[in-house]
């Protein structure tokens, strides 16, 4: 439940406002490294696509993309794709889970076999008002979410579909995909179709929370009603590791819902709400075990210093610094010795990457 608890953290970073996020949603969408954009990317999903090559290739990756982080992460595929550069062997080598995505699954998926990656799903809650595009107008998402309330009024529509091989126009192209729900303290929203399958959180769990929480706060300070729901039913920030691929596993269900037979029907509406609520604990148990973080807890801050200074001396000691004139060892009569991986990549090694990138990336 790693992610779940730095997107918990990351929905308390400021941003430049609804518009400007907004404007940054449509240009990413607009300009993302694909033929349809004239090859032309911001210059953040070029500096993201530097990011992604350069990673070790014996290594394997688990990773999350939030948000706006989704459409970063669209740019730099395409550009990755354009340079003919893969990223894993298709197995399990690069797993991609989407959270909270402005952009549909069916993109990510696009890039499977040209980048050799493995994409788990993708993690949209019925009231994310930036993957849900009933939310923003269509402004933002590029998903119309189904759940067991709506699946037979909510469709596909094929001219939306095709809009997304056009220049432009292509931010409004939209695909359907299933939504998860949310904890909420009561049910008073319960006849609505994006609160239909919300559990009540009790007395018991929410008193936990707040013994989790008052690790952080000064003595007598407690959290208020909006301080929990901001933890665990915050629209576009409440998800968890496992979320991705619920969500996956639930939308699988939905399509074969719509064709079943009235007693497979029966017993996929018990499935997919069992799943629904395996989501909703998954999120509550986040709050009440969870490291109690915000993106300025001491807390996360440690755990990023941590990290940051590991890689730092493990760079220090592959001898990536002695061009700046520091030895390999602390022992300055040491000689460098070459760093071997753990085992032979699979793929054409990272120099190369590079170097087809400092060609090409521009293209």
């Amino acid at each position: 439940m790693v992610l779940g608890l730095l997107v918990k953290g990351l929905k308390n970073f400021k941003t430049r406002g609804l518009v400007a996020d907004g404007l940054e949603c449509v240009v990413g969408k607009a300009f993302d490294g694909s033929k349809s954009s004239f090859y032309i990317a911001t210059g953040v999903s070029r500096g993201a696509t530097i990011a992604f090559a350069s990673g070790d290739k014996s290594v394997n990756y688990d990773t999350g993309t939030y948000s706006q982080g989704n459409i970063v992460t669209v740019g730099a595929f395409n550009k990755l794709k354009n340079n003919n550069i893969k990223l894993g062997n298709e197995e399990t080598s690069f797993l991609l889970r989407m959270y909270g995505s402005p952009t549909k699954k069916s993109t990510m998926v696009s890039f499977e076999e040209p980048l050799g990656i493995k994409v788990i799903g993708s993690a949209a809650n019925m009231t994310d008002f930036v993957a849900h595009s009933k939310k923003s107008l269509g402004i933002f998402g590029e998903t119309k979410l189904v759940n067991l309330a709506n699946v037979d009024k909510v469709k596909n529509n094929k001219i939306q579909n095709i809009l997304g091989v056009l220049p432009v126009l292509k931010i409004f192209t939209k695909e359907t995909g299933a939504g998860l729900y949310l904890p909420q303290l009561n049910d008073e929203k319960k006849e609505k179709d994006d609160y239909k399958y919300s559990i009540v959180v009790g007395d018991n769990e929410i008193n936990d929370i707040q013994k989790n929480y008052s690790k952080i706060f000064n003595e007598n300070e407690m959290l208020s009603d909006r301080g929990i729901e901001s933890l665990i039913s915050y629209s576009h920030g409440t998800y968890t590791y496992e979320s991705a691929a619920i969500a996956e596993s639930i939308g699988k269900k939905l399509e074969e819902y719509k064709v079943a037979s009235p007693a497979r029907k029966g017993e996929l509406e018990k499935e997919i709400k069992d799943l629904y609520i395996k989501d909703q604990v998954n999120k509550i148990n986040l709050a009440m075990y969870g490291p109690p973080i915000y993106s300025n807890s001491e807390f996360l801050l440690d755990a990023v210093g941590k990290y940051n200074g590991e890689e730092l001396k493990n760079k220090y000691s592959y001898g990536n610094y002695q061009d700046k004139g520091l030895p390999k060892n602390k022992e300055l009569n040491i000689s460098p010795q070459s760093y071997v991986k753990k085992k032979n990549p699979t793929i054409v090694d990272i120099n190369e990457y590079l170097r087809n990138l400092r060609k090409g990336v521009d293209r």
